[in-house]
Order: structure tokens, then sequence, then C-alpha cells
């Protein structure tokens, strides 16, 4: 009888899913933990967390504090090598678009005067090739 409650809390155990925790609570366990009004315990069990996951909030929030403070306008619209990237792409999809244009366009033409003389190019005799201009 026992095992049988065992293996029902197991099964039911591995059948929960993950908790996920909103981004208000992770600062408010955060910030409650850098106060040191409470212990890192006492805080884990009013909100029915592991301790060990106020501490990384704790650590995660003083990883990223400086980045609150640091100047917006520094920032722009992203990094200076995201921008320089997205530009170079931009550059070769220009430069390659007027190429492809002119092969397009280029065959067509020829595509045209083969329709005219009735020949095509891999079965062109070189006297052919010489008398279409």
């Amino acid at each position: 009888m026992i095992s049988e409650c065992h293996d029902v809390a197991e099964r039911d155990r591995l059948m929960t899913t993950r908790r996920r925790f909103s981004s208000e609570l992770k600062a408010k366990l955060g910030t409650g933990a850098l106060k040191g009004r409470q212990t890192i315990n006492e805080i884990a069990s009013a909100h029915d967390v592991h301790p060990n996951q106020v501490v990384a909030w704790k650590k995660h929030l003083l990883a990223d504090a400086a980045g609150l403070f640091a100047d917006k306008r520094a920032k722009g619209g992203g990094s200076g090598e995201d921008l320089t990237d997205r530009l170079y792409q931009q550059i070769g999809q220009l430069k390659v678009e007027p190429d492809w244009l002119k092969k397009i366009r280029a065959w067509q033409l020829t595509g045209s005067d083969r329709r005219s003389t009735g020949t095509t190019p891999s079965r062109a005799s070189p006297a052919n090739a010489t008398l279409s201009v």
C-alpha cells in the first residue's frame, strides 16, 4: 500500500509542469533579498520558492543594476557593429540586384535573337555564330 502511494506521488511529481514567475515577482523578491530586512529563507518560504532561486534573482539584479543607469542617448538603436553589419548587407544586396537584372536583360536579348534566327547556342555551328550580329 505504501509503495502505491509512493508511485502515485512520484507520477504526480513528474507530470507537473514547471512553474513560471513573473518579472515583477522576481524583482520584488530580489530587492527584498538586497534590503536584508528578512533572511533569504524567510522570503523564499513566504512566497513558496526555493531559497537558491531567490539568491539567483538577487545576483541577476546586482549584475544588471548598472544598465539601469546607463545613458540612454548612448544606446542609439543598437550597437555600432550591428548597424555596420546591416549596412554591409544592404550594400551587397544593392550591388547584386543590378548585376542580376543586367544578366536577365542580356539573356532576354540573346533569347529573342535566338528565336528570330531559329538557332540555339548549344547547336549553333561556328559559321552561324559569326553570321548573327
